[in-house]
């Protein structure tokens, strides 16, 4: 069943009452609304982790951590 995507706030409401499923479902909403958002997909790399899947949730994390080394080499000021 989808869920609507309502805030990160929920979503790490989801994570902390240790609902991993359902906040794997809500970030991965997020991530089709927003491709590349990088909240998103550390939050699902969080849920990786705490599920027993370190490899998933690194290469979550190495996509963003890629994205924001292109954002700098592309003059992006970050505030």
């Amino acid at each position: 069943m989808a869920k609507t995507f309502a805030s990160f706030k929920d979503v790490g409401n989801q994570l902390e009452n240790h609902h991993y499923a359902d906040a794997a479902e809500l970030y991965r909403a997020a991530l089709k609304m927003q491709p590349g958002n990088a909240a998103a997909s550390m939050g699902l790399a969080m849920v990786h982790n705490r599920t027993g899947q370190p490899e998933a949730a690194l290469k979550l994390l190495q996509g963003v951590w890629k994205a924001i080394a292109n954002s700098k080499n592309k003059g992006v000021k970050i505030k």
